[in-house]
């Protein structure tokens, strides 16, 4: 499965990716400057392709593009990353905390029908969809809360962690960790048990940045980014 941000294979997409990867393992340093021609050289493309990776990574934060001098790094490191996702596991725990007492029978049955949809869909092996399908969730239990701040501060926390590339998709310590918290997290959520909730949602997140860190250990930017037409990082 290609770990680009969109689904077509393209060239400038799986450039992107590797820029990426690079930045966050930290090769790059925030504000440094990425040169075109040594990218293209580097990977044996054409200044083209380079060109409109840094375009994408623009659009995405990763980078700055400077009039008269190019793209500049606007970092997003494993610290950085780290550090959301800890910041995700106190607002998330804390959403809860006013949630889940009012969650209604509706919003109950609504969380076991989600349930049963990540499930099929993992058994199906279409994990994209799995992984839509659990912020759907998520938002599912978030929703009654009446913290309007907090959710739109997690909102746009996952947003900034989504200027990177989804790593964890393919990785099947989180694929297997993930079930186990939505199974877990409906039962306790059903139960109407805050406290199982909180702790299940902040131990979730905690795990999770755990695993997208180690996932971006050094040397990984090392890899050549696919060709159209096969799937990158496979």
């Amino acid at each position: 499965m290609a770990e680009n941000w969109t689904d077509v294979p393209t060239l400038p997409a799986a450039v992107a990716d590797w820029i990426a990867r690079g930045i966050v393992a930290e090769r790059w340093p925030d504000g440094a400057r990425l040169r075109e021609t040594e990218i293209a050289a580097e990977l044996g493309v054409s200044r083209g392709p380079v060109r409109e990776a840094l375009r994408v990574l623009g659009e995405r934060g990763l980078v700055r593009l400077v009039p008269r001098v190019g793209a500049v790094v606007n970092g997003m490191s494993r610290d950085t990353i780290s550090e959301v996702y800890e910041l995700r596991a106190h607002i998330e725990a804390l959403i809860c905390r006013s949630a889940v007492p009012r969650l209604t029978d509706a919003d109950k049955d609504r969380l076991r029908g989600l349930l049963d949809q990540i499930i099929a869909l993992r058994n199906a092996n279409r994990v994209d969809e799995m992984l839509t399908t659990c912020w759907e969730f998520r938002e599912t239990l978030y929703r009654p809360s009446s913290n309007r701040t907090a959710l739109d501060l997690v909102r746009s926390l996952r947003t900034r962690l989504h200027s990177i590339p989804q790593v964890l998709r393919d990785d099947p310590q989180h694929i297997a960790l993930a079930m186990t918290f939505y199974v877990r997290v409906t039962q306790a959520a059903v139960d109407g048990d805050t406290s199982a909730v909180e702790r299940l949602v902040s131990e979730f997140m905690i795990k999770t940045g755990e695993q997208a860190v180690a996932a971006f250990r050094p040397g990984t930017a090392a890899t050549t980014p696919a060709r159209p037409g096969t799937p990158a990082w496979s």
